[in-house]
């Protein structure tokens, strides 16, 4: 399953929600929606990660660079809901000291 997204505003932040499988297969498809989030210059960036079904490093690297991206402007990101596969590997590799992480 390929990776699909959305954007919406939720109160002040701008809701990325992602659904189906973060893979290295799908860095270029996210490098668009990273264009597509910093255009807007948000303030705050939440990743809805309910719907993700599975996540490897390149996914990771990417919701990295979002943050990276992001910050550069004065923004935050924070990653809500991974399911809990995903939120086993969140924790494997302590992303809580990158992003505030909403379970």
């Amino acid at each position: 399953m390929s990776l699909n997204h959305s954007l919406r505003q939720e109160g002040g932040a701008l809701v990325v929600a992602l659904s189906g499988s973060f893979t290295f297969s799908e860095h270029n498809a996210f490098r668009k929606v990273i264009e597509e989030v910093t255009a807007t210059q948000p303030k705050h960036v939440t990743v809805d990660l309910e719907k993700l079904t599975r996540v490897d490093s390149a996914g990771l690297s990417m919701l990295v660079l979002l943050r990276d991206r992001v910050g550069k402007g004065g923004g935050t990101v924070q990653l809500r809901r991974p399911p809990a596969q995903v939120a086993r590997i969140l924790d494997v590799v302590d992303f809580s000291q990158l992003f505030e992480i909403l379970r």
